[in-house]
C-alpha cells in the first residue's frame, strides 16, 4: 500500500533588484523644440531621453527640428538615435560642458541632420550607419565626430561639413 504521507509545499516570495526597461521615443516636437520637454515626445510615459533609451526621429511623427540645451557630463543623451523615413528637421546640439554621446546603441541616418552648434564634440559609442542626411552641413561649425564602434557604414553621399575621427573600428562600404 502507497504511503498517504501529505507533504506541505510553502511557497515564498523573492525580492529582486529594481529594473529600469529602456523606451523607444519617438519625436513629435515642434520646430526648436527642447530635447528635455516630456512633452515633445511620443512613448506613452511622459519622458525625455534618458542614456538608456532608443530615440527615433522619424517624418510619421514630426519634422520638427530638436534642440538638446544644456550640460551633458559624462552620460549618454541615448542609447540610440535614429533618423529615418524622410525626416526633414535637425538636432542641434548646444552642450555647454563637454562632448554629446551617443550610446552603444550608435547613430543610424539616412536623412536630416545634426549640427553640433556648440563646437564641441560629438561621441558615437557604437556603429554608425549613415547613408544620408548630413553632420554640421547647415551651420559648418568646426567639431569633432568621433565613431568610437566597431564598425561605420557609409553609403551614398551623405554630407559632413566637420572632422570625422574614426577610433577601434573599421570603415566599410565608403562610396
Amino acid at each position: 500500500m502507497k504511503n498517504l504521507t501529505k507533504r506541505f509545499f510553502r511557497p515564498t516570495v523573492e525580492v529582486l533588484e529594481q529594473r529600469c526597461v529602456p523606451a523607444l521615443l519617438h519625436w513629435t516636437g515642434i520646430e526648436g523644440g527642447a530635447w528635455n520637454d516630456p512633452s515633445q515626445w511620443d512613448n506613452g510615459t511622459s519622458q525625455a531621453p534618458t542614456s538608456l533609451d532608443d530615440v527615433v526621429f522619424d517624418s510619421t511623427y514630426s519634422n520638427g527640428s530638436c534642440s538638446f540645451i544644456g550640460g551633458v557630463g559624462p552620460d549618454n543623451m541615448a542609447f540610440s538615435i535614429t533618423m529615418t523615413n524622410g525626416y526633414q528637421g535637425r538636432l542641434r546640439l548646444f552642450q555647454t560642458d563637454g562632448p554629446a554621446n551617443i550610446g552603444f546603441g550608435g547613430l543610424t541616418q539616412d536623412c536630416g541632420g545634426i549640427e553640433q552648434v556648440s563646437g564641441l564634440a560629438l561621441n558615437v559609442n557604437g556603429n554608425l550607419n549613415w547613408s544620408g542626411g548630413d553632420i554640421n552641413g547647415e551651420t559648418g561649425v568646426p567639431a569633432d565626430f568621433n565613431v568610437q564602434g566597431a564598425i561605420a557604414m557609409i553609403q551614398g553621399a551623405p554630407t559632413i561639413g566637420s572632422t570625422m575621427n574614426f577610433r577601434n573600428g573599421v570603415v566599410g562600404d565608403i562610396n
